[in-house]
């Protein structure tokens, strides 16, 4: 079996919610780092995992069916039977046709790139005019720049946090279904998980806040609440956490192990101890969570050692 079939082995398991090893489950996540814009779009294609509540086991023929139509055009394919390996074949064909997605979402077009995020953790982004989003759980962003002099276009249902590239003097625009912020250059959340109580939040620079026909600046350290169909507006109590995007990046490259860890225990506190033998690592990835066991994981799996938990959550111990 050669590195494309192993990978499309591990998106059929991990869309069809089937236990994988540890090392199973970092070869996946390292190629999801390396992936991300392809491993969203097979997030939006299947939504969700398709499980019935009285049914333990993945319901593949559900699963092709909301596939197969977008497939159709292409080929013709006959209708798998109920075999958990078809869904392996389907996982195969998606990564075919990824890009082609403005097409299978329903959308002719080609300009718009789709984002959901149906995990548990923020998913971070970088938009096609560098600017970067960390979108939260259960929350979907439109994205389209047809070209340098246009408005930057963004379409948020749910909560993200965007750091805004400056482009040209071009806007960025973030539509939600109560409010509309625009801006040219700046940080800022936007919660629009309760459309009736939008809020934004700015930690660098200045937004607009619209709502109808009313307007309001807000600035630095200040917030714009929708209430009872109205824009009040006032100082965030405690930005830092009111404009936390709650995210970590860290990217290593050829790196000792020795300065990875020294690193992730001043970017998190997290403390991972190496016994004699792993100093003489080299460790090349990116982490982008904040969770310690998947931290620690993630090294173990790097180094080929084993792991242990001296205290859940702030310290650890990698050993051959």
């Amino acid at each position: 079996m050669n590195r494309k079939d192993d990978i499309n082995e591990l998106l059929a398991r991990h869309f069809a919610n089937e236990k994988m090893t540890e090392r199973q489950e970092a070869e996946l996540k390292q190629w999801i780092a390396g992936n991300a814009e392809e491993y969203q779009k097979l997030r939006l294609l299947i939504d969700r995992p398709i499980k019935t509540p009285d049914e333990k086991s993945y319901d593949v023929e559900k699963a092709w069916l909301k596939i197969e139509p977008a497939l159709s055009h292409r080929r013709t394919i006959n209708r798998p039977v109920r075999k958990t390996w078809m869904f392996a074949a389907a996982a195969s064909l998606l990564i075919i046709v990824l890009f082609s997605i403005p097409y299978l979402v329903g959308n002719k077009d080609k300009d718009v790139a789709y984002y959901a995020n149906n995990e548990a953790s923020e998913m971070q982004i970088m938009l096609s005019d560098e600017s970067e989003v960390h979108l939260y759980p259960h929350s979907t962003l439109e994205f389209s720049h047809p070209d340098d002099h246009a408005p930057r276009n963004a379409i948020l249902k749910g909560k993200a946090f965007f750091k805004v590239k400056r482009h040209n003097g071009v806007s960025f625009i973030v539509k939600t279904e109560a409010i509309d912020v625009e801006v040219l250059g700046t940080s800022f959340l936007v919660d629009a998980s309760t459309p009736a109580s939008s809020g934004v939040y700015v930690k660098t620079g200045t937004v607009k806040v619209t709502c109808g026909k009313q307007s309001v600046i807000i600035n630095k350290d200040e917030k714009a609440i929708l209430q009872d169909g109205t824009i009040k507006t006032g100082m965030t109590t405690t930005p830092e956490t009111d404009t936390a995007d709650n995210s970590l990046t860290l990217d290593f490259n050829n790196a000792k192990i020795t300065d990875v860890v020294k690193e992730i225990e001043e970017k998190t506190g997290i403390r991972i101890e190496l016994s004699d033998g792993l100093e003489n690592n080299l460790v090349t990835t990116r982490i982008e969570t904040i969770d310690a066991l998947n931290i620690t994981k993630e090294l173990a799996f790097l180094c080929g050692c084993k792991y242990k938990i001296l205290k859940e959550g702030k310290h650890y111990v990698l050993y051959k």
